[in-house]
């Protein structure tokens, strides 16, 4: 298997595998810990893209539906940074307090470098993925994760309570998990007995995350798998039976604890706040402005960086406190609660849009299908900086499916 990926790996282009094999170090400051970057996580991947179009610039190829994606993501930075100017300009955000002033700002300039470092990755994938074949970008990425099982090892017979790669939290890890290594699994192994050993090594790895979010993402991807295929009912039964097992076994359980709070917490309306930092960080961070879409200012955005300066006007704040607390900066996790808190039900109706162009796609694998679906609408909950590789791999890896021949260079 390895001589076989090897010998691959000799056909592709180093240029182009190389992001395909920096995809799970989602770190900079972890691999390079010199403290310039004030930020949780900055992937290499994201980091080489600009490098990448700058020197593939004028050989960059673009299909009909990639076009349509990249044009979308243009116009929500566009608006988004239109919104910003104006509301800097027009609101009382544009203050003479240095401080307030100080952190809208650093915040704006991180998060409008955060979605166009996306927008970039976005340009790369499916640039690599219409010049490349696909069953080489999942060769390439079980070649990549031979390291990472490695430094995984190691963590776990360190006694690490939650195993995490390179990336900067098990969540994180859990997700490259699912989006990565599962797919490359399937697709990339044809021997059943290594498939089977290799599905093996994937659930004891996600099972040593303890990433509730990282199961539930997982459980997503194969009941859709189970549903959307004839006459697979097994699968139906033994899969639940299975996720529940390494529930059971391996999810702390304080989990459980914040599942009982979520119920009474439902029942009362939100008046009882007593969730775990982490768990209140994800829930609100998408509630929060999906209930402030209240006035004219909300619908609209209030432009990047607004979850700094408008951090005490979304989440009450008894919750204000946890998130910042639990972050350590005023900002929020959730990819829809930024897009539209930053860009009004616009950017968002855009966001949507951008993954049912996608999911529309005709004979696009059902896998491939379940886990764009799944993506979407888990980023309602999970910790997803907008640069995070894996929205921007399989936006892109959807849109270029079976598109080669209609591919044209980028103008």
């Amino acid at each position: 298997m390895i001589q076989s990926i090897i010998k691959d790996f000799k056909k592709v282009n180093i240029v182009h595998s190389l992001p395909i094999l920096l995809l799970f170090y989602d770190n900079f400051n972890f691999l390079f810990p010199i403290n310039i970057i004030p930020i949780q996580s900055l992937p290499l991947s994201s980091v080489y893209s600009v490098f990448y179009i700058i020197l593939n610039f004028r050989s960059l190829k673009i299909c009909s539906t990639s076009k349509k994606i990249l044009n979308i993501y243009l116009i929500i930075l566009i608006y988004m940074s239109l919104i910003t100017l104006l509301n800097l300009i027009f609101t009382s955000n544009f203050s003479p307090i240095i401080e307030n002033f100080s952190l809208r700002l650093i915040s704006t300039i991180r998060q409008f470098l955060s979605l166009s470092l996306g927008i970039s990755c976005f340009l790369m994938f499916q640039d690599i993925f219409l010049k490349i074949e696909i069953k080489y970008v999942f060769k390439l990425i079980l070649f990549s994760f031979s390291l990472v099982l490695i430094i995984c090892l190691i963590q776990f017979f360190y006694g690490k309570p939650r195993i995490m790669g390179f990336s900067s939290e098990p969540g994180l890890f859990a997700d490259m998990l699912v989006f990565y290594l599962l797919p490359a699994i399937i697709f990339a192994i044809k021997n059943r007995f290594l498939k089977f050993i290799s599905g093996s090594v994937f659930i004891f790895l996600l099972s040593l995350t303890s990433s509730f979010v990282g199961i539930l993402k997982f459980t997503s991807v194969l009941i859709i798998n189970s549903l959307s295929k004839r006459n697979n009912l097994i699968l139906l039964i033994i899969t639940p039976l299975i996720l529940f097992l390494i529930f059971l076994q391996y999810v702390p359980k304080y989990l459980l604890t914040n599942i009982e709070l979520l119920k009474i917490i439902l029942d009362s309306n939100f008046e009882m706040l007593y969730l775990s930092a982490s768990f209140t960080d994800k829930l609100f961070s998408f509630i929060g402005p999906i209930t402030n879409l209240n006035s004219f200012n909300s619908i609209i955005g209030y432009g990047f960086g607004s979850d700094a300066s408008h951090f005490y006007t979304i989440f009450p704040q008894d919750i204000a406190l946890v998130i910042s607390d639990t972050r350590g900066i005023l900002g929020i996790s959730s990819v829809h609660g930024k897009i539209i808190l930053y860009g009004g039900l616009l950017s968002y109706s855009l966001f949507i849009t951008s993954f049912i162009i996608v999911l529309k796609r005709p004979k696009l694998p059902i896998l491939f299908k379940s886990i764009i679906f799944t993506i979407l609408a888990t980023s309602t909950i999970s910790l997803t900086p907008f640069m995070l590789t894996y929205i921007w791999f399989w936006l892109a890896l959807g849109s270029t499916y079976n598109e080669y021949e209609n591919s044209q260079i980028l103008e």
